[in-house]
């Protein structure tokens, strides 16, 4: 067969590169032999060359040159639980604290603000703020009493010999102001004093919410447990660089409110977290997490680590929600290493309106053989509905690991907008119950498994659908049969793979046709002519193909048409191209073979 090797074609191939609670001590309950043991990760490599992608996976070392670019669309708000401004912060309350070494002077000096060397305890009351500067290597701030206030750090340098540098005590809020310009740094060291009745769960810690907001930076190192942890919720406003550069458990640990139904919120800035633990999160809420936008920047590499608590091996995880996980906008990148790790964890729902979402797991399978339990690596991983609405989410599980897929949906998912584009060793795309696509794009490419995989119904609605799969008794589309239904209408599918379990429903609004038997090289163009020869798409195959089974389906298909199939053409003109897909154009040079028509809803070419 006369193939021709396209330049254009195999670049796109190169650059695809394979496309590939509260944590209380329990003195009464038995020791767990198990406890804090750790999984041992399967052995493999990655997939392909994943260095090269047509999005980036890197995230770099913190080199403190980052920094938030929406403070102009940080807007003050009228609600007083979340907004400083919104609330009454007097001069005459007002405290200039400055650190200097085992020193640290205040002014006005007040009873209430009492310093024993560079330790610093605040005796709260209604509407006090503070300015906090200087710098000390043995200083702490604590905050006592019932009332919220304003904290402003203006280039702050501190670190805490014997527990948390900022320690708030008050269960009310916390209201953390980056002083424009400023860079602020805080940390802890290992082995922190036992206080009877008093929490320290981090390096930064307060027993109330959380409320960031300034254009200035917060650098933290949390060497003891976490970073950050509030028992309340935490939010952070448009203009804020935050970064985690050292957290021996979470980055950003928070308890949330029940009340009022919020954990983590981010309406904008920059947040960098790095955590190289076992089991460690960069960011972990008992309740729900939404981004309205900004950037995340979240690095985890620890290994999976058995918990007590699930009698279950816990992972890592870039973000992990008991609870739901919205992403409205922004830029993000989550990559996540080590035995089992997770991009995007959610108990509840995923919902995806926009921005741009990449998410990476590069770690194998971790197994603790002492009680024959095991965690596999999920690029996300939801236990309930997932929904996208626009925006990009590109998703890549790169381990060579059975078990290591993209998109793992416990209930069902629902695109009804949006570009999601998944890459996996196994199962790209795997589906509990429903798999609706509305509209929209979706590329499911799994190396070695089905790329999509669907328990019950599969509806493809207006959308492109790109999907493929290892060809030896794995499926592109995967519907179980005699459980669920395949139906397309208005939807554009090239599929290919092997054999598929579950051809479209004859009750389709558009036919489709399946071409056993087919054979080319990774890199070759794949035209589908009409009468005329004018092409219907062009796809650049992404792998090889051997004897496989391709399945079409098109708009402008109709029953009594004749088509033909075209391999090694160019193309040119085309009116628009995704992922190796391109509609129509004009087709030349290509290897035609037999033509055939199309005379059933899905008609079966070849063997």
């Amino acid at each position: 067969m006369k193939l021709k090797y396209i330049y254009r074609a195999l670049l796109l191939v190169a650059l695809m590169g394979g496309v590939t609670a509260c944590d209380e001590d329990k003195p009464f309950e038995e020791p767990d032999p198990n406890a804090g043991q750790i999984g041992e990760e399967s052995k493999g490599g990655n997939i392909g060359n994943i260095d090269v992608q047509l999005f980036d996976t890197i995230i770099h070392s913190w080199a403190g040159d980052l920094r938030a670019d929406d403070y102009s669309q940080d807007v003050a708000g009228t609600n007083n639980k979340f907004y400083w401004e919104a609330n009454t912060f007097t001069k005459e309350k007002e405290f200039n604290i400055a650190f200097n070494g085992d020193a640290v002077s205040v002014s006005p000096s007040s009873p209430w603000v009492m310093a024993n060397g560079a330790n610093v305890i605040v005796s709260l009351t209604d509407g006090m703020s503070f300015i906090v500067s200087g710098k000390s290597d043995n200083g702490s701030l604590k905050f006592v009493g019932d009332s919220k206030f304003k904290l402003t750090l203006d280039n702050l340098e501190l670190t805490s010999q014997t527990g948390p540098a900022i320690n708030n005590q008050s269960k009310k809020g916390m209201f953390l102001h980056l002083a424009d310009g400023t860079a602020n740094r805080l940390a802890d060291m290992q082995g922190y004093d036992d206080l009877a009745n008093e929490q320290r769960k981090a390096c930064l810690f307060s027993e109330g919410h959380i409320l960031m907001s300034g254009s200035g930076l917060l650098e933290v190192a949390g060497r003891n447990n976490h970073a950050i942890a509030t028992d309340g919720y935490m939010r952070v406003r448009s203009g804020v660089t935050l970064a985690v550069t050292e957290a021996a458990n979470n980055a950003i640990h928070v308890k949330g409110d029940v009340d009022d139904n919020i954990g983590f919120y981010m309406g904008g800035g920059l947040i960098y977290a790095y955590v190289d633990s076992p089991g460690g999160r960069a960011i972990k809420t008992d309740l729900h997490i939404e981004v309205e936008g900004g950037q995340l920047l979240l690095n985890t590499k620890g290994g999976a680590v058995y918990d007590t608590e699930d009698g279950d091996l816990s992972s890592a995880a870039c973000i992990k929600a008991d609870g739901n996980v919205t992403i409205k906008s922004g830029k993000h990148t989550l990559k996540s290493g080590g035995g089992g790790g997770k991009g995007i964890n959610a108990t509840g729902t995923l919902n995806i309106q926009g921005g741009e979402t990449t998410v990476i797991t590069t770690g194998g399978t971790s197994t603790l053989k002492e009680l024959n339990i095991s965690s596999s690596p999920k690029a996300v991983k939801v236990d309930g509905n997932v929904t996208i609405e626009g925006g990009a989410l590109n998703v890549l599980a790169s381990a060579e690991s059975d078990g290591s897929e993209g998109m793992d949906c416990a209930s069902s998912l629902t695109i009804n907008d949006g570009a999601v584009y998944i890459y996996a060793y196994d199962d790209a795309v795997n589906v509990t119950k429903n798999l609706t696509v509305n509209a929209g794009k979706l590329y499911a490419y799994s190396v070695n498994n089905d790329g999509i995989d669907v328990t019950e119904n599969f509806v493809a609605d207006t959308c492109l659908i790109l999907a493929s799969s290892e060809n030896v008794g794995e499926s592109a589309i995967d519907v179980a049969p005699e459980i669920g239904n395949f139906t397309v209408r208005g939807a554009t599918i090239i599929a290919y793979g092997g054999p598929l379990k579950q051809m479209p429903v004859s009750g389709n609004s558009q036919p489709s046709f399946v071409y056993s038997g087919l054979t080319a090289s990774q890199g070759y163009n794949l035209a589908l002519l009409d009468e005329e020869g004018t092409p219907l798409f062009t796809y650049c195959l992404p792998r090889a193909i051997e004897n496989m089974t391709l399945l079409v389906s098109e708009p402008r298909l109709s029953i009594g048409q004749q088509y033909t199939l075209s391999l090694g053409g160019i193309v040119t003109e085309q009116s628009d191209y995704w992922y190796g897909w391109g509609k129509g154009g004009i087709w030349d040079d290509g290897e035609d073979l037999p033509a055939f028509t199309l005379s059933e809803p899905v008609t079966v070419i070849g063997q």
